[in-house]
């Protein structure tokens, strides 16, 4: 990408020119490594550092960069934001992930998530990845799990009742650390409401234990 912009730099090109140059040869070049690595931040400041100074040509920037980014029905140029981009590469492999399929890829994952009851299930948590075991998992699946808990839309957020609430990875229920009962889970201990009786107070320990056993 470096060596794109040196070629171009020289070049008497107006402000909507080098953009141009930025959207369509320079950071086209960095799609493929963006989606399926994870990029420190070092690196991202270090590339969005590298498209300000050429568009700006290594002096002081005339127009604010939200100026530059925004969309042009808002009236400005519609520069596309590096880390924006990257957000959303990591993003796409949201859907990828929580299809149902049985594609060979998904094996490792499977492996790397097993004690979090897998990773699609893992993503409808309410988890906080500061919180969770992530000590062998490498570090693009725990970048992907950072930008959605980022980034979540907030409607999956605020339009679920209390008692419709996952139990299970849940940055609001611990024990030191979020809790997953596999066991449980799989007996069919889902949601705060599967805990609670008719009158919605919490079950007996006894009944839960004989729930999952």
């Amino acid at each position: 990408m470096n060596k794109i912009l040196n070629i171009w730099k020289n070049r008497k090109l107006t402000l909507i020119g080098k953009i141009n140059i930025v959207k369509t040869l320079a950071l086209s070049k960095l799609i493929f490594n963006s989606s399926n690595l994870n990029l420190s931040k070092n690196l991202s400041d270090t590339i969005t550092s590298m498209i300000f100074n050429f568009i700006w040509q290594g002096k002081p920037p005339k127009i604010e960069r939200m100026t530059i980014v925004g969309e042009k029905n808002k009236g400005r140029l519609k520069m596309v934001d590096f880390e924006v981009m990257n957000t959303a590469l990591k993003f796409a492999w949201v859907k990828r992930i929580c299809q149902n399929s049985d594609s060979s890829w998904k094996t490792l994952i499977a492996h790397f998530f097993r004690e979090h009851g897998g990773l699609s299930f893992l993503l409808n948590c309410r988890y906080d990845v500061k919180l969770l075991n992530l000590n062998d998992v490498p570090p693009f699946y725990q970048a992907i799990l950072k930008c959605w808990q980022e980034n979540k839309p907030i409607i999956l957020e605020d339009n679920t009742h209390k008692q419709n609430k996952i139990i299970w990875n849940n940055k609001n229920i611990l024990d030191k650390h979020m809790i997953y009962l596999k066991q449980w889970h799989r007996t069919g201990i889902m949601y705060t409401n599967d805990m609670l009786d008719e009158n919605f107070n919490f079950l007996p320990r006894q009944i839960s234990t004989n729930l999952s056993a």
